[in-house]
């Protein structure tokens, strides 16, 4: 997905991103959320300073507490919705039994439809493991084989957490009480979840629950990639929270872009010191657009045995 290049702000070109990013799952892909018209981001990035006071009075180390200080300003200044109540936790018992049920993300009203609505939202990064059985398809990977790059996320887990447990929140007795006391009646339950599949093969697909329209990219491990000798012109690395989109740029005009030489520098000088995978994007100039590719690239003993990824090995 390509966002507009006069949108050179990166907070403004990430908000539109989430906007408009297709969801991973296709039963997600019917959120109707009211997307604001280009207009709005023209203005917003004229005068950005009101999201840039909104994110820096937030902890934007992590990419899912970024991507939900967009959408609590996307809700709260959007022209079509107003942000009723957030991270409202939803209990079950008292006293000594009383126990977590989970919390609900934002409870917002769409104007557009006149109807209160409770919306989950995620962002996620997965890489298809290549660990596979004999004899299994590796053109069809099982939901359990998309691991977070951490290998401490899974694709299913998350998916049937959002879809069965989160999303439904607002519906069962104790959310009921819970939003009843703040005086607010959810009519509808929405679920926001796009991101990026990353794997060896772009073609390569999982069961028929993913979104065909998913955003994808490359994985390599590290030697992998080097040995692949990619010569792309300019590389770029995208540091967190700043994954979502690649703002408004030509592959020409800026210092942050490194040669492949630079580049794999910089990789060796990463994964001797750590195992965190690094995101990159690949910009080329075609008919005077730029258009970016990603690429996840991991340490050369990816996955980690851990409790989720221990059903691979």
């Amino acid at each position: 997905m390509l966002v507009p290049e006069f949108l050179s702000h990166q907070s403004v070109a990430d908000l539109y991103w989430v906007c408009h990013a297709p969801q991973l799952m296709q039963d997600l892909s019917c959120c109707d959320f009211p997307i604001p018209e280009i207009s709005w981001f023209k203005a917003l990035q004229l005068n950005p300073q009101a999201l840039e006071l909104h994110l820096q009075q937030r902890n934007l180390y992590l990419l899912g507490t970024y991507f939900e200080a967009l959408w609590e300003f996307l809700l709260e200044h959007g022209p079509y919705t107003d942000l009723l109540a957030k991270n409202i936790q939803v209990f079950s018992g008292q006293g000594s039994d009383r126990k977590t049920l989970g919390e609900m993300d934002f409870i917002y009203f769409c104007l557009r439809r006149q109807k209160t609505v409770h919306l989950e939202v995620a962002v996620k990064f997965y890489i298809a493991c290549h660990l596979l059985p004999p004899k299994r398809p590796v053109n069809v990977l099982p939901l359990s084989y998309w691991i977070g790059p951490q290998c401490n996320d899974r694709l299913d887990i998350k998916y049937t957490k959002l879809r069965d447990k989160q999303s439904r929140l607002a519906s069962c007795v104790e959310g009921i009480a819970a939003l009843k006391a703040k005086n607010i009646r959810v009519e509808l339950a929405e679920v926001s979840m796009p991101g990026f599949l990353f794997s060896q093969n772009i073609s390569e697909s999982a069961a028929i629950s993913i979104n065909t329209a998913h955003l994808h990219g490359v994985h390599y491990s590290l030697q992998a990639f080097i040995d692949a000798e990619l010569m792309h012109s300019h590389w770029r690395v995208l540091a967190k929270p700043f994954w979502l989109s690649v703002a408004g740029v030509t592959a020409t005009d800026s210092a942050d872009f490194l040669c492949w030489a630079k580049l794999i520098l910089y990789l060796n000088n990463h994964f001797d010191q750590s195992d965190r995978a690094v995101m990159l994007a690949s910009l080329n100039e075609i008919d005077g657009k730029t258009l970016p590719s990603r690429f996840f690239i991991t340490a050369n003993h990816w996955p980690k045995h851990t409790a989720v990824t221990a059903h691979l090995f």
